[in-house]
């Protein structure tokens, strides 16, 4: 399994087993984080970034928010902006 900077582990784990539970599998998807995190800002920073995840199956391709607080795994199973 990829390393993100950002995403947590946990995070990425979810989002592949509902995919599977959907017929799809890890390689039918390219995830792409980009950090976005302000690190000379001080000691105390928010990471924030950018998670582009490309459909394989179906070329399709959409970016959500990432970083502390953000429901990018749930936006992309079933939200709105889905890409299953």
């Amino acid at each position: 399994m990829q390393q993100f900077k950002i995403i947590h582990k946990s995070e990425t784990e979810d989002f592949f087993s509902n995919a599977k539970k959907q017929g799809y599998s890890e390689n039918d998807f390219n995830l792409i984080e980009e950090d976005k995190t302000d690190y000379n800002n001080g000691d105390i920073f928010k990471t924030v970034g950018i998670l582009k995840i490309k459909n394989l199956k179906t070329k399709q391709e959409k970016t959500y928010k990432i970083g502390y607080g953000s429901s990018w795994c749930v936006e992309a199973l079933i939200g709105e902006n889905k890409i299953l």
